[in-house]
């Protein structure tokens, strides 16, 4: 039975290497354009993606700002 957790705990490790060599060829622009257009998505679904310290405000946008990204919220 042990076998079982071992083969799902590699294909996970395999996944997060895909994921981490796919993301390597965005630039931070385009890897933040798509988390924009992932809140907005979740926005159009209903689902409100929160600011982790301020549990009432919610995450509207990320952007660049002085070379270093932010998010904003309301």
């Amino acid at each position: 039975m042990g076998s079982r957790g071992n083969k799902k705990k590699n294909r996970v490790e395999i996944n997060k290497k895909q994921v981490n060599n796919t993301l390597a060829v965005f630039s931070t622009t385009e890897i933040i354009d798509t988390m924009n257009y992932m809140i907005s998505e979740l926005g159009s679904r209903g689902i409100q993606v929160r600011d982790f310290d301020n549990k009432h405000k919610t995450v509207k946008m990320i952007k660049i700002i002085g070379g270093k990204p932010y998010f904003l919220s309301e």
